[in-house]
């Protein structure tokens, strides 16, 4: 992803949802209220500290999304928040993070996530040192102490949130149910390991060995199939449709805690 320009800040829309606005003022405080080595220059870091999946809200996710700094195929299941963001294949790095410029493509944008900014420096003066050694501080107190009240709106409006990822989920089950049986149907019972649940809803995990997990169902379901487990092409309506019924009566199960699963295999439905 290519790095927006310097002068490109996002309006948020009336509409916007207000904690966008929370989140646009969070970067405007903590952007240019650190002092530090320069970042992009790979003599002195090539993103160390970009190596994680960090937590976002649905409401940033969609803002990402719309203005095309991020695919849906990027997102994670998280927790406490609704999603994280995913860590490039190429980069072994956040998706954000751009070679190109040896930093983050959302850094100008004013939408940055926000606990980016804290490491190493927090909200306190005094000098904090990072992984390669080097001193940060804050320059102005006053605004690190705003932007650190911002941080707790904002964590608590994503931790809310993410409470509604299962409702959401349950809420569009009937259609969604309907898809998910259609792809089903295209797996060979063998492959099939489970349901990985992401940003637009559930999609059949087909894995790329074998699986015996759905063996007893098919035995269950079918005692009269003479078709052999492992080379079966294509699973059975019946099969699908009870697969998705046992899913339907477990879909908490897809949000335990604190955390978000991503993928619910067979066996975990008990």
């Amino acid at each position: 992803m290519d790095l927006p320009p310097k002068s490109l800040e996002l309006p948020v829309p009336s509409t916007a949802h207000p904690i966008l606005t929370v989140i646009q003022r969070y970067n405007d405080l903590m952007r240019d209220n650190t002092l530090g080595p320069d970042c992009v220059d790979p003599a002195k870091c090539r993103g160390d500290c970009c190596s994680i999946m960090i937590d976002v809200p649905r409401v940033l996710v969609e803002l990402y999304l719309s203005q095309k700094w991020l695919a849906a195929e990027n997102l994670r299941r998280g927790g406490p928040f609704a999603f994280r963001l995913g860590v490039s294949d190429s980069t072994a790095k956040c998706v954000f993070f751009n070679p190109r410029i040896n930093g983050c493509g959302v850094h100008f944008t004013g939408f940055k996530p926000p606990q980016c900014w804290i490491y190493p420096i927090g909200f306190t003066k005094g000098e904090k040192t990072c992984k390669k050694g080097y001193t940060w501080d804050i320059i102005n107190a006053e605004k690190a102490r705003e932007a650190e009240i911002l941080l707790e709106d904002y964590k608590a409006f994503s931790i809310e949130e993410a409470r509604e990822e299962v409702p959401r989920l349950k809420a569009g089950w009937a259609t969604l149910r309907l898809i998910i049986a259609g792809k089903m149907k295209t797996i060979p019972p063998s492959r099939f390991l489970g349901m990985t649940w992401g940003f637009e809803g559930l999609q059949p995990l087909d894995g790329a060995g074998f699986s015996l997990q759905i063996k007893a169902i098919c035995t269950e379901v079918l005692p009269e199939c003479q078709k052999h487990f492992m080379e079966c092409p294509s699973m059975c309506e019946r099969v699908v449709d009870t697969i998705i019924e046992r899913y339907e009566s477990h879909l908490d199960l897809f949000f335990q805690g604190s955390e978000s699963v991503e993928i619910l295999q067979v066996r975990d439905l008990k």
